[in-house]
């Protein structure tokens, strides 16, 4: 049996594979533009995962300075989620902040006069032979 292979173009091999961040979310966007913070939605899944969903609406929520809640319950057909403001000026990453004031530095080390005995119980112990 003869294997056959055909090598995509690059226009036809982005549009199949299109790389994270590129996806159209201008349809998720314009929904959620409905709505305010504090209110409430259902989604139909329309044989979406929903992974996919709550991904997808997740990112658009961000764009728009949002935040979702998903609902603990949920149909066969519709997700439930509430829209919730950011606090203002501070959107997350998911990353922490380094502190705003650098830390003072460490005072000086002095130097300790002579050699010294190594500490005892320090390391890994030694297997008994």
């Amino acid at each position: 049996m003869a294997v056959s292979l055909r090598k995509l173009a690059p226009e036809e091999a982005q549009r199949v594979f299109p790389r994270r961040g590129q996806q159209d979310l201008s349809e998720y966007v314009a929904a959620l533009r409905e709505l305010h913070p504090g209110e409430a939605a259902g989604i139909e899944r329309e044989g979406v995962s929903d992974r996919a969903i709550k991904r997808r609406l997740g990112v658009a929520a961000k764009q728009l300075g949002y935040r979702l809640k998903w609902g603990r319950q949920s149909d066969a057909e519709v997700l439930y989620f509430q829209v919730i403001g950011a606090p203002p000026g501070r959107l997350t990453t998911g990353r922490r902040r380094r502190r705003a004031e650098p830390r003072k530095p460490a005072p000086p080390v002095r130097p300790t006069p002579g050699p010294t005995a190594p500490r005892a119980g320090r390391g890994r112990r030694r297997r008994a032979a």
